[in-house]
C-alpha cells in the first residue's frame, strides 16, 4: 500500500515538471516565432521585472532619467561614476560625505578646492596656506592679522608686517598711535628707499569769484610705492595755505633749524613704515596757473572739488568710487578725506565740509579756523542724511598767535555736532613751534595713522 502512494506521488511530481518543461518550451516557441514581437505594440508594458516587460519581453532602452530613476520602467540607475556624474543615466553626484578629499559615494576626487575663508565649500577641507603680503597664493584668504605684535606690527600667521587699525585710538593689538610732541624722528624726513611718484595734472577751471573767466589749473596726484591698479585706494586732498601753491603739501622744501622738510618723504617712510595704509594724495591749488592774483573762494573751490577734482581722481586712478559720476562718489565718501592749513584748513572746513559733506565723510584742520556758530547751525540743519562723520582732526602749534581761537573752535563742533565724538571720531592735538610746516608736518603724521582706519 504504501508502496503504491509513493509510485503516485513520484508520478505526480514527474508530471508537474514535464509540464513545467514543456510550457518553458511552449514560451520560447512563441518567442522565437515572433509572437511576442508581434504583441508588443499593443502591450501595456504595466509590470517590469528588471527593465524586462513582464508580458512581452520587451527590454526598456532607459533613455529617460529623473534623479537616477528610468521614468518608464522605474528601474534604479546602476551608476558607473566619472569625474562625479553617471555615464548611464547622467546623474551628477550630490558629495553627501568626504573621507579626505574623496566623495564616499561617487569617488570624486576634490581638486582645485573651492574656498571661502579658507575652507573648501564641497569637500571641507582647511587651505595648507602660502601667504604672500598678507594673502594666500593658494585659496586668495586675506589674512585678518587678529594677533599681530603690537611694537613691531608683525602677524604670528603670516609673517608679513602689518598697519594697525586703531578704533577709538586703540588697535585690537593694543597700540595706539606714534605721538611726538616737536619735530618727528630724522629718518622721516630722508628720502626713502621705496618712493611713490608724483604724476602733474593741468587742466582748465572756470573760477566763479570771476565772472566764470576760464584758467589753466595744476595739481600734484601721490601715487604710493607699488602703486596697483587692481587694488582700491583711499584718497586724501591737501589743500595749502595762502600765498603757497600745490607743491607745499607735496615737494617743496621747508627749513626747521636746519632740518630740510619736503612732505613727500614722510608720505613715503609712513608707508614704507606700516604707519599708514597705502593711500592717494592730491594736491590742488585754490590759484590761478600765473600765480596768486585769483583764489577761487569757497563757493568756486567746493565747485571744482566736486565737477573736476574728485572725478577726474576716480576717473584716472584706482579708487573706491566705481567712476567719477556723482552717485559712484557718494558712494564711497568714507573713502575720501579733505584737509590742510591755515588757509587751507578754512577750504576744508567751508568747500570740503559746509557745501560738500556727502562727497567727504574724513577731514584733518591745522592752524585756520573761522567757522561762526550759526554757520554749523546751519550745517547741522541741512546736512544730507545718512553722511555721517567717519573722522575729525585739528591740530594747531603751541606758540601761535591764535592756537586759542582753533582750539576753541572745535570745541564749538563738538558742542553743536552729535556725531562727533572726541577720542571715537574726533581729535585735537597740539605740537611745540609756530604757525610753520615744522608743526604740520607733525600733525599729518599723527592724522594718517587714524584718518583711514
Amino acid at each position: 500500500m504504501r508502496r503504491k502512494s509513493f509510485r503516485r506521488a513520484l508520478t505526480l511530481c514527474l508530471s508537474l515538471i514535464l509540464f513545467g518543461l514543456l510550457l518553458l518550451s511552449l514560451t520560447v516557441y512563441l518567442k522565437s516565432t515572433g509572437w511576442n514581437r508581434k504583441n508588443r505594440e499593443t502591450c501595456p508594458h504595466e509590470t517590469w521585472i528588471n527593465g524586462e516587460c513582464a508580458f512581452c519581453g520587451f527590454l526598456c532602452p532607459h533613455d529617460q532619467w529623473e534623479e537616477g530613476q528610468c521614468t518608464a520602467c522605474g528601474m534604479r540607475c546602476r551608476h558607473d561614476w566619472t569625474n562625479g556624474s553617471c555615464l548611464l543615466c547622467g546623474m551628477s553626484c550630490e558629495h553627501p560625505s568626504f573621507t579626505g578629499e574623496v566623495c564616499d559615494v561617487c569617488g570624486f576626487r576634490c581638486i582645485g578646492h573651492h574656498y571661502e575663508d579658507g575652507v573648501c565649500n564641497l569637500c571641507g577641507s582647511r587651505c595648507e596656506h602660502a601667504w604672500s603680503d598678507g594673502v594666500c597664493g593658494r585659496c586668495g584668504m586675506v589674512c585678518p592679522h587678529e594677533n599681530h605684535d603690537p611694537d613691531s606690527g608683525e602677524c604670528p600667521v603670516c609673517g608679513s608686517t602689518v598697519c594697525h587699525r586703531f578704533h577709538n585710538g586703540v588697535c585690537s593689538c593694543g597700540a595706539k598711535p606714534e605721538i611726538h610732541d616737536g619735530l618727528l624722528p630724522p629718518e622721516y624726513y630722508e628720502p626713502c628707499l621705496h618712493p611713490g611718484r608724483v604724476e602733474r595734472v593741468s587742466y582748465s577751471q572756470k573760477m566763479l569769484a570771476y565772472g566764470g573767466y576760464e584758467v589753466q589749473k595744476n595739481m600734484n596726484v601721490y601715487l604710493p610705492y607699488g602703486y596697483d591698479s587692481g587694488r582700491q585706494y583711499d584718497v586724501l586732498i591737501l589743500i595749502h595755505g595762502g600765498l603757497d601753491d600745490e607743491n607745499s603739501w607735496m615737494t617743496n622744501e621747508y627749513d626747521a633749524d636746519g632740518l630740510k622738510i619736503v612732505m613727500k618723504n614722510i608720505y613715503d617712510n609712513m608707508m614704507d613704515r606700516k604707519r599708514c595704509e597705502p593711500m592717494i594724495i592730491v594736491c590742488p591749488t585754490t590759484y590761478n596757473e600765473e600765480g596768486w592774483e585769483m583764489d577761487s573762494g569757497y563757493d568756486g573751490f567746493a565747485q571744482e572739488l566736486r565737477e573736476t577734482v574728485l572725478p577726474y581722481v576716480a576717473d584716472h586712478y584706482s579708487t573706491y568710487a566705481a567712476s567719477g559720476r556723482l552717485e559712484d562718489l557718494r558712494a564711497a565718501r568714507a573713502h575720501f578725506a579733505v584737509g590742510g592749513e591755515s588757509n587751507g584748513s578754512l577750504y576744508t572746513l567751508h568747500s570740503g565740509m559746509l557745501r560738500n559733506f556727502d562727497l567727504f565723510g574724513r577731514f584733518i584742520c591745522l592752524s585756520g579756523n573761522n567757522l561762526a556758530p550759526w554757520e554749523v547751525d546751519d550745517f547741522v540743519q541741512t546736512r544730507p542724511e545718512g553722511c555721517p562723520f567717519e573722522f575729525f582732526f585739528a591740530g594747531a602749534g603751541t606758540l601761535e598767535e591764535y592756537r586759542d581761537y582753533i582750539s576753541e573752535e572745535y570745541r564749538m563742533l563738538l558742542d553743536r555736532i552729535d556725531d562727533l565724538k572726541e577720542g571715537e571720531n574726533a581729535w585735537y592735538d597740539e605740537v611745540e613751534g609756530y604757525h610753520e610746516f615744522r608743526v604740520w608736518a607733525t600733525e599729518i603724521f599723527y592724522a594718517l595713522q587714524m584718518l583711514f582706519c
